[in-house]
């Protein structure tokens, strides 16, 4: 009896030492920094990209909003335009559609002044993982005049979404294993 309770209270301390080695493993390797500047294209209406693997994605300002639609096949039809932002507002910025590995990130903003040279009232980001380009993480931030630059890590499982400022750079970052964070940097920078 003795000796089952012994081999049952080791198997569970090799069992508990294990999980946490490969925490700090996990956790590493989500961790690297978001450096790699990827494949880009901005287009003010606009923005088509190629996949590593040869499909499509593109985003495009519609009336209703912003909408996504990409191949599942290199060469194949487009899917079906899903929205990614819903809003009366005019676009504001140029789209930027970006790529690095098998992640895709986007920015884009929205305001009813924009015309006349105003700052968005709305910034979106999303991203999406390219085995899966029907399900985007999308984040809006009101009263924000958007993330100016992004990177990606050498995985492409960390973007990092920027603003550099006089004081600070305020950072949002999207990770495959979280989604997306809260901003953070200078207060009267990020979005609320």
């Amino acid at each position: 009896m003795r000796g089952k309770q012994a081999l049952l209270i080791g198997i569970c301390a090799i069992f508990a030492v294990m999980l946490t080695g490969s925490w700090f493993i996990w956790d590493e390797y989500w961790s690297e920094q978001a450096d790699e500047v990827g494949r880009s294209e901005t287009g003010e209406v606009y923005a088509q990209l190629t996949l590593d693997d040869g499909r499509d994605v593109e985003l495009r300002y519609t009336p209703r909003g912003l909408v996504e639609r990409h191949q599942s096949s290199k060469g194949g039809a487009f899917s079906r335009a899903q929205l990614l932002y819903g809003s009366e507002e005019l676009k504001c910025k140029d789209i930027v559609l970006a790529t690095h590995k098998d992640t895709v990130a986007a920015i884009a903003g929205f305001g009813l002044h924009c015309p006349a040279g105003n700052e968005p009232d709305r910034s979106m980001t999303a991203v999406a993982t390219a085995d899966d380009l029907d399900d985007w993480d999308v984040v809006i931030g009101e009263n924000f005049g958007g993330w100016k630059y992004l990177r990606f890590s050498p995985s492409g499982k960390h973007v990092r979404f920027y603003i550099p400022t006089l004081d600070g750079t305020a950072n949002l970052h999207w990770r495959f294993s979280r989604g997306f964070s809260q901003p953070e940097g200078p207060e009267d920078v990020i979005p609320k």
